[in-house]
C-alpha cells in the first residue's frame, strides 16, 4: 500500500494502488460502501463537508478522489472495509490533550465550563513513572507520548527527553494492532516532534495515516477535520489525535489565565465533535480515551521535574473502568508518592489492546501499564534482594482479584504457577547464566487470571555473594590531576593531591560551592549555578599549572590518549531546551556542539558526550546516555586522539552500566580538542562551560546586569562532584568499573 505523507503540510490520507482504483470493481466497491451509511449520516457528512472543504484542502489530504475535503476516505480494497451493522466492529480513540493539567479539568468540571470531557468522568493519574525507580523518566513531552502509545516507561522505550530523530526501542500501539490485523491504523497530530516519534511506525507500514497539522494556520482544527475523516471512514481501528495547544497557552499565559480557560474550552468543543462522530457510525463500537500527557508546574511550565503538580496526568474512559476510580476527582496528595494509588499513563495502550482483543499473551506480555477495562491486572512490585551466602533473590509482590489464578513469567518464561489469592512470589535466581557475568536484568511478569502486568527490574551490577571488587591498583598509572575533595570537609579549597592544577570559583563574588556528602564515605563538592555575578560567571574552573601538565593538550602534542572520570549527582534532572554543561573546556552556549573543545552535558536525565574543532562533531548523543536523578553516578570520557575515537560511559546503580563508542567525525582537527581560553591555561569548567558564562549568554542577558533570577530559556543547575581524575592515557572498562563498584577514593593508590 502506498501512503502519501508530506511532512510539511498536514495531510496523508492511504491511497490504494492505481490499479484498483482505476477498476470498476474498486468503483463498485466504493459506490456500495457509500450506500450501507444511512442517509441521516450522509446528510451529516455532506453538511460537514460543506462547513471545511476549502480548510480540508489546504490541510494536505490524499488527491484520491473520495479523499476530497469533507468526504469520507475510503480504505483500499480488502483492508478496513466497515464491518456489517450486524456485527459492531470495535474501534479506539485516544485524544491526547497535553497542557491539560488535572487540577484544570476538575475545576472546569466542577464549574460546567468542560461539557464533554464531564462525560467521559475523568479520574487521577500519575505520568513520570516511579520516583527513583528503573522507571523513572522526566515529565517531558518525548517519554511521555512514549509511553502512552506503547504502555512502558523510558526503561524500556528509552526516549528519556526532547530530541530529534528519536523512535520507541519497543512496539507502540500501531505496530501491535497491525501485528494482529489488518485494520488501518491513524494518526493527526499538532506537534511536529511527535510526527517525527511516529514516522519510523508509519514507514514500516505499522501506521497507516499520519497527518502533521503542526504547520497548519490552525492546528487544533486540522487535528479534529482529519480526526474526523478517520472516524467516519469505518476502516480505521485505532486512532490516535493530538492535541498541543495548551502546552503552549499555559506557557506563554500561566494556567490562570484566561487565554487558558478558553483554550479549554475550545479543546472540550472539540472532543464534543469527535464524540459525535463516533456516535454516528452504527456499524462500530468505540473505546474513547482522553488522557494528558504529563502535569505543568504553577507556572504553567512543562519542567519535567519529579514534583506532584508535574506527576499529576489524567485519563478519561467511555467506559467503566476496573480499577473503581471512575469519576472521582480527589485533591492532588502531598507527595508524588501518594499518585501512585490511582491509573498511569502506561495504562492507555493496554487498555486499548485489551478493547481490541490485541493483547499480547503473557510470554510476550513485556508492558509496564495494565489494562483499565475488563480484567483487573495485578499491582506489581519487584524487589532485587541480595544475600550474603551463595546467591541474588529476586522478590514480586502484588495485589490482584481474589479469584484470579496466578502465573510468574521471567522474560517470557513460566518460573511459577501459583493459586489464586497468592500476593508473593521469591524467584532464587542461583542458576542463572546471567550471575556468572554478575551484569543482569529481567523482567518479570505476573498473569492474574487473564490480565496482566509487568516489571523490568533494574541492572544488577554486583552481588554480595561474590567478594567485594577491589580498586584496580593499575589506576594509579598516568594519574595526572586528581580532587579528592572528601580530604577537606569545609571545601574552602579543593586541592589538586598532585599538585598539577587548580580549582576554584570562576569568580570570588559568585562562589557556589559548597560540600556534601559524597558515596565514598567523604565529601563531594556542590555547585549551585544560580549563585553568580554580575558579570554572568558562575560554578568552577580547573586550571592546568602548565600545558605540559594538561591532559587534552598533551595527547593532542603526542597523539596519545586521555581520560576524565568523575563521581556526579543531579539532584534534579535538566528541564532545559539546550544541554546544560557539566564539565567543558569549550563555548558551550553557541547553538552547536561543532564549536571547539569538550564537553560532557545533560539533557533531561541523559548524558553527552561531545568532541569536535569547529567545523566537525563527534557525539553520544544517539540517544543521550540516560543516568538516575539525584543518585551518585560515575562520569568518564576517554578520548584516543591518535585513534581518533571518543567513548562515554556511564556507571548508574540503577541503571547499569552504558557507554557508547564512536570514530571522529571524517576530517576532525585533533588541535581544536584544546578548546577555549588556553592562552591562560583555563582547562575545564565544571557547572559550567569553558569560559564561565554559559548561563548569562543562553538567556540573552549582557555582562554587567547579569541577573540568574530571570533566566528563561535555560535556568541554573545545581550539580555535585566527588573524586575527579584525568589520566594521561586511556582506561579500560574493568579499570573504571572497579572505580564505580568498589566505591573506594582513588586517594588510597597514592603514597602516603
Amino acid at each position: 500500500m502506498n501512503i502519501q505523507y508530506d511532512p510539511l503540510r498536514a495531510g496523508g490520507s492511504p491511497r490504494p494502488p492505481a490499479a484498483a482504483r482505476d477498476s470498476a470493481a474498486a468503483i463498485a466497491r466504493q459506490r456500495a460502501q457509500h450506500r450501507r451509511w444511512p442517509l441521516a449520516r450522509l446528510a451529516g457528512t455532506l453538511a460537514l463537508a460543506g462547513l471545511m472543504g476549502s480548510a480540508l484542502s489546504g490541510c494536505g489530504s490524499s488527491d484520491d478522489a473520495n479523499a476530497s475535503a469533507g468526504a469520507p476516505v475510503v480504505p483500499p480494497p480488502g483492508t478496513g472495509t466497515p464491518t456489517p451493522s450486524a456485527t459492531l466492529a470495535k474501534r479506539t480513540l485516544f485524544v491526547d490533550l497535553d497542557g491539560v493539567t488535572y487540577d484544570a479539568v476538575r475545576q472546569g468540571i466542577a464549574s460546567g465550563q468542560l461539557p464533554n470531557l464531564a462525560k467521559l468522568q475523568p479520574q487521577l493519574a500519575y505520568s513520570g513513572g516511579v520516583l527513583n525507580g528503573v522507571s523513572q523518566q522526566p515529565n517531558l513531552d518525548a517519554p511521555g507520548w512514549a509511553t502512552l502509545l506503547t504502555g512502558t516507561w523510558a526503561s524500556r522505550h528509552r526516549i528519556f527527553a526532547i530530541a530529534p530523530g528519536q523512535k520507541p526501542a519497543v512496539q507502540t500501539l500501531f505496530g501491535r494492532v497491525k501485528a494482529a490485523s489488518t485494520d488501518l491504523t491513524g494518526a493527526t497530530v499538532a506537534s511536529a516532534p511527535l510526527a517525527t516519534l511516529l514516522a519510523s511506525d508509519h514507514t514500516a507500514g505499522a501506521l497507516d495515516t499520519l497527518t502533521d497539522c503542526s504547520q497548519d494556520a490552525t492546528p487544533d482544527d486540522c487535528v479534529t477535520r482529519n480526526a474526523v475523516q478517520m472516524i467516519g471512514n469505518g476502516g480505521y481501528a485505532s486512532i490516535v489525535a493530538q492535541y498541543h495547544s495548551a502546552e503552549d497557552v499555559a506557557l506563554g499565559n500561566g494556567l490562570a489565565s484566561s487565554q487558558y480557560a478558553q483554550k479549554l474550552a475550545q479543546l472540550d468543543a472539540a472532543v464534543g465533535t469527535l464524540l459525535s462522530e463516533t456516535a454516528r457510525n452504527p456499524d462500530s463500537k468505540w473505546l474513547i480515551v482522553v488522557a494528558s500527557s504529563h502535569g505543568l508546574n504553577a507556572n504553567g511550565r512543562a519542567d519535567g521535574l519529579p514534583q506532584v503538580p508535574q506527576s499529576a496526568a489524567f485519563i478519561a474512559v467511555n467506559q467503566d473502568e476496573n480499577n473503581g476510580q471512575r469519576g472521582a476527582t480527589p485533591a492532588l496528595p502531598a507527595t508524588v508518592a501518594g499518585l501512585y494509588q490511582y491509573a498511569s499513563i502506561a495504562d492507555v495502550a493496554p487498555t486499548m489492546l485489551a478493547y481490541l482483543d490485541k493483547t499480547p499473551a503473557g510470554q510476550d506480555y513485556a508492558m509496564d501499564g495494565g489494562q483499565l477495562i475488563g480484567a483487573q491486572p495485578p499491582a506489581l512490585t519487584v524487589q532485587i534482594a541480595e544475600d550474603t551466602t551463595t546467591r541474588a533473590r529476586a522478590v514480586l509482590n502484588w495485589t490482584a482479584p481474589a479469584g484470579a489464578a496466578i502465573t510468574v513469567m521471567r522474560d517470557g518464561t513460566a518460573i511459577a504457577t501459583l493459586p489464586a489469592g497468592t500476593t508473593t512470589y521469591t524467584d532464587p535466581l542461583a542458576d542463572r547464566n546471567e550471575l556468572k557475568t554478575g551484569k543482569y536484568q529481567f523482567s518479570y511478569t505476573v498473569v492474574a487470571g487473564t490480565a496482566a502486568r509487568a516489571v523490568l527490574t533494574p541492572q544488577i551490577s554486583y552481588i554480595k555473594a561474590q567478594p567485594p571488587v577491589p580498586l584496580a591498583t593499575t589506576l594509579a598509572n598516568g594519574l595526572t590531576v586528581y580532587y579528592p575533595f572528601g580530604e577537606d570537609p569545609q571545601l574552602t579549597a579543593p586541592v589538586d593531591a598532585l599538585g598539577h592544577s587548580t580549582m576554584g570559583p570562576w569568580a570570588a563574588d559568585a562562589n557556589g560551592g559548597a560540600t556534601t556528602a559524597d558515596p565514598l564515605g567523604g565529601h563531594g563538592l556542590f555547585i549551585d549555578t544560580a549563585i553568580a555575578n554580575a558579570a554572568g560567571y558562575d560554578g568552577y574552573r580547573l586550571t592546568p599549572q602548565s600545558a605540559a601538565q594538561d591532559v587534552v593538550n598533551s595527547a593532542i602534542a603526542s597523539s596519545g590518549a586521555f581520560t576524565i572520570g568523575f563521581w556526579y549527582k543531579a539532584p534534579a534532572c535538566s528541564t532545559n531546551t539546550v544541554g546544560e554543561p557539566i564539565l567543558s573546556n569549550k563555548t558551550g552556549y553557541a547553538t552547536s556542539g561543532g564549536t571547539a573543545g569538550i564537553i560532557i552535558s545533560m539533557f533531561g536525565c541523559g548524558a553527552e558526550f561531545n568532541v569536535a574543532d569547529g567545523s566537525h562533531r563527534t557525539d553520544t548523543n544517539s540517544p543521550y546516555i540516560p543516568f538516575s536523578e539525584n543518585q551518585w553516578v560515575y562520569f568518564a570520557l576517554v578520548v584516543d586522539v591518535g585513534g581518533k575515537t571518543m567513548s562515554g560511559y556511564v556507571f548508574d546503580p540503577i541503571l547499569g552500566t552504558q557507554s557508547q563508542t564512536h570514530a571522529f567525525a571524517a576530517g576532525m582537527n585533533v588541535a581544536g580538542l584544546a578548546g577555549v581560553n588556553q592562552a591562560s591555561e583555563v582547562g575545564f569548567g565544571l557547572g559550567e562551560d569553558g569560559t564561565g558564562k554559559f548561563y548569562m549568554v543562553k538567556n540573552g542577558q549582557t555582562a554587567g546586569s547579569y541577573d540568574p533570577s530571570r533566566a528563561t530559556s535555560d535556568k541554573p543547575m545545581q550539580m555535585a562532584f566527588s573524586d575527579l581524575a584525568m589520566w594521561n592515557r586511556a582506561l579500560t572498562a574493568d579499570e573504571m568499573s572497579s572505580m564505580f563498584l568498589s566505591q573506594k577514593p582513588l586517594s588510597g593508590l597514592l603514597p602516603k
